[in-house]
């Protein structure tokens, strides 16, 4: 079986590139996108990712907007792939029905890692 693979939304360049070198050194695939249609595209041409991490606040379509597109769009994919909600602002408000998890910024790597090993193995079992 190969590495499961991770899709970071996120428009911080910087947090991105972080994460995905951090899920790659954790036997898993990151792959990046900067906005929610970027990452309707990615999920069109890779519709085997196991896990979303999804910001909400982007540019250009941010992740609630990026989620109404994906229940339209792709809704095996919503329905079948786990969504971790990042925000800077995870503490003050409330997790929609469609996260599995919400994690704060800044992130801690440790606490993300065992959510995405949880539902990862979630999805495979």
């Amino acid at each position: 079986m190969g590495k499961k693979k991770v899709l970071v939304v996120d428009d911080n360049s910087l947090l991105s590139e972080s994460l995905i070198d951090f899920l790659d050194l954790n036997k898993f695939v990151g792959i990046a996108a900067f906005d929610g249609k970027q990452a309707l595209e990615v999920l069109h041409v890779t519709p085997d990712i196991g896990l979303i991490l999804l910001d909400i606040l982007m540019p250009v379509m941010d992740g609630i907007q990026f989620i109404e597109a994906l229940r339209t769009e792709l809704p095996d994919v919503f329905a079948n792939t786990p969504i971790i909600m990042l925000s800077a602002i995870a503490e003050h408000i409330t997790m929609p029905d469609w996260a599995k998890e919400k994690v704060g910024k800044p992130v801690r790597y440790r606490q993300l890692m065992k959510l995405v090993e949880q539902h990862c193995l979630e999805t495979t079992s």
